[in-house]
């Protein structure tokens, strides 16, 4: 026997010699052959064990349950009504926005054909040249004659309701009757003598009285001295202010959009702000 058969037998011995050893101390650390001490038995329910209802509480429970159910039931049937609602809202809603998205969608159209249409027909515009533009014309303003067009009154007023007149004394009402030439209207015959503003200076008036022109931009002031009519500054003198009639037609001619407010003097605008206040109270 050679060497490698001899290693081989070993080997083989060994392997033997092992088993058993491991199969002995197996059983000495877990006691016997392996074998199990009592009957291993599945677990098993005891029926008995339950607790048993009387007729009225099985009666009470089932009579519970049955209310749950019927809860159960009609809770999802009000959700299923809910949803239903729900549905038939937001398909109502679609449909309206898909009428109102029609509508629009045609207006678009028919303005884009009329858009078209309206280019097609339209006349092409000038073109421009280069002539030079000419300048706007000036407002012409009416030439003020102030002198000749008006006489001295020849009276004097008085108080009482008396006249001075020729060296004479005498009531208004008197001279009225005798001379009613020296108590004719404006020439414009639009409003009386007394009235301190119009188109056209009064035939008549006494030495300082003061007289508007308003058939001019802005309208001027005048004062009489005798024997013609001067003009003087706005800011000097505001007694042409007292007549509220003058106020007046400042105010309407506004409104008509035919005086503009840049051209008032100071005065002039707070004496119409004064009168609107007045109105108002």
């Amino acid at each position: 026997m050679n060497n490698s058969s001899r290693s081989f037998v070993t080997i083989i011995v060994s392997l033997v010699v092992g088993a058993a050893v491991g199969i002995f101390a197996f059983n000495w650390f877990v006691g016997g052959a392996g074998a199990p001490s009592a009957t291993i038995v599945a677990p098993t329910l005891d029926v008995n064990a339950l607790p048993t209802l009387n007729p009225t509480e099985a009666f009470a429970a089932l009579t519970q349950v049955a209310e749950l159910d019927a809860q159960i039931t009609a809770l999802e049937e009000g959700v299923d009504a809910q949803v239903a609602d729900a549905v038939a809202t937001a398909d109502a809603l679609n449909a309206q926005v898909t009428t109102l998205q029609d509508e629009a969608d045609a207006q678009v159209a028919q303005l884009e054909e009329t858009i078209v249409a309206l280019q097609s027909n339209a006349t092409p515009a000038p073109t421009l040249t280069s002539e030079p533009t000419l300048p706007e014309e000036p407002i012409i303003q009416p030439e003020i004659i102030t002198e000749n067009v008006t006489k001295e009154k020849p009276y004097k007023e008085l108080e009482g309701g008396y006249v001075h007149f020729e060296d004479k004394q005498i009531h208004k009402d008197a001279l009225k009757s005798l001379r009613p030439d020296l108590f004719r209207l404006t020439a414009d015959s639009t409003m009386p003598s007394t009235s301190n503003f119009g188109t056209k200076f009064p035939s008549i008036a006494s030495k300082g009285d003061i007289f508007v022109r308003v058939d001019i931009l802005p309208n001027r002031v005048y004062k009489f001295d005798g024997a013609k009519w001067i003009e003087i500054n706005k800011s000097v003198s505001d007694t042409y202010l007292h007549d509220q009639k003058y106020i007046q037609y400042l105010i309407g001619k506004i409104e008509k959009g035919e005086y503009d407010v840049e051209l008032l003097s100071e005065n002039e605008k707070i004496q119409i702000e004064q009168y609107l206040k007045n109105q108002k109270t």
